[in-house]
């Protein structure tokens, strides 16, 4: 009866004797026969509560260089805040939503997260904006009325947008990376982290890259932001650009001091509606991983269009705004749906001017050429909102370089 306890002895012995031969520790053994994911998860958590609170991971599940990665992140994203956005960042909040794992490989594992940045904007005093200034000293370089009229009207949306964001106190943007993560199979420690928030209307805000064994950030041009540029940049210049877009394309029927139409739009009005149609996901409608949309947000008064909706969009903000539809721009047109017929015909109709995106308003739009349309949604900073990318109030993108002033 005492046979089988001899044997479980030996069997023990020789598992101990077999480990030490191969020099594996313990604990390694036992992480080898746990559910990866489980460890990926917690490595994951320790991530986030590092990004978010400048805690220090155990040593035991980040690398060095990924902690690394962690401090030029978090200081990152306060030099974006500074000069990008003029304003301050006070909180950073990391979150990876682990059901959007497509490998549970520790060799090599993808992952979507989402970082909202928190902020206070420094201008808290809307009439020092910049460009509100540059309107009312433009206002006075002209005696044409027309230009007056637009320009009073302008400025008096930017300072009402401007104290719209001041009132509201904090703001938010929020960021979604696709992360590339490389695991030790052996102790579970996280190695290598590369990830990128390239999307269909942004370049990368947020992208690092692994060269040569270690991850490298790749930052922005922010002297190219809407932002940085009204800051550094003399009111006197500003007013002239000003000046300069109002005098371009003069259409005495959209003003009803001038005869005509007396419907005037509204892009205070446009830029709520571009706001509440949206909702910032994680969805994917693409296979390449880069076009997010949820269509359960959208007015179900209109079509949508899978992964292509952003004309459609910003064409239902502009009528929301005081646009009325014409034969040519009607839901389902080619001019209501398409970016490059859309940008077209509200300059054939007079109905806006190409500027720099630095002088755009509520409810003015930025285009990438042919690709991509959005609409201002907020100032102060200056940011956007738009469909598929699906963004709400979202920091404005250097590659929306063709800008239209809507009247």
């Amino acid at each position: 009866m005492k046979i089988p306890k001899v044997v479980s002895v030996i069997q023990v012995l020789l598992v101990s004797l077999f480990l030490t031969s191969l020099s594996i520790p313990a604990d390694a053994f036992a992480q080898n026969q746990s559910d990866q994911t489980q460890t990926i998860s917690s490595i994951l958590n320790a991530y986030e509560d590092a990004l978010s609170s400048s805690t220090a991971p155990p040593e035991q599940t980040i690398s060095v260089s990924v902690v690394t990665l962690v401090k030029e992140r978090q200081a990152y994203y306060k030099k974006y805040f500074d000069l990008g956005l003029h304003s301050e960042l006070t909180d950073i909040e990391s979150r990876f939503d682990q059901e959007s794992i497509l490998s549970k490989d520790m060799e090599k594992t993808t992952v979507t997260e989402i970082v909202n940045l928190t902020g206070i904007p420094k201008l808290q005093v809307a009439g020092d904006y910049p460009i509100y200034q540059a309107a009312l000293l433009a206002m006075k370089q002209t005696d044409d009325k027309e230009i007056i009229f637009k320009l009073e009207k302008y400025a008096n949306e930017m300072l009402e947008g401007v104290q719209q964001s001041i009132d509201e106190g904090k703001f938010t943007i929020t960021i979604v990376n696709l992360h590339t993560m490389i695991f030790d199979s052996v102790t579970g420690q996280l190695l290598m982290d590369e990830y990128t928030s390239k999307s269909v209307d942004d370049a990368g805000t947020d992208q690092a890259v692994w060269i040569n064994g270690k991850t490298v950030l790749i930052e922005p041009d922010m002297s190219q932001m809407p932002d940085y540029r009204i800051y550094i940049t003399p009111v006197e210049t500003l007013a002239q650009e000003l000046l300069e877009t109002f005098m371009k394309n003069t259409n005495p029927q959209k003003s009803d001091i001038f005869g005509g139409n007396n419907v005037l739009y509204s892009g205070g009005t446009a830029a709520t509606y571009i706001r509440t149609w949206v909702a910032v996901n994680k969805i994917n409608c693409a296979m390449n991983g880069t076009v997010y949309q949820n269509t359960n947000a959208y007015n179900s008064s209109y079509p949508s269009y899978n992964c292509n909706d952003c004309a459609n969009y910003v064409s239902q903000a502009l009528h929301y705004g005081g646009q009325a539809t014409t034969s040519t721009w009607q839901s389902g047109t080619y001019a209501w749906v398409n970016v490059t017929g859309l940008g077209n015909y509200i300059i054939s109709q007079g109905l806006g001017n190409n500027t720099t995106c630095s002088s755009l308003g509520l409810g003015d739009l930025g285009i990438i050429p042919g690709t991509h349309v959005v609409m201002v949604s907020a100032l102060n900073p200056m940011r956007f909102s738009a469909h598929t990318s699906d963004r709400l109030n979202y920091a404005w993108q250097s590659s929306l370089s063709s800008c239209i002033n809507v009247y």
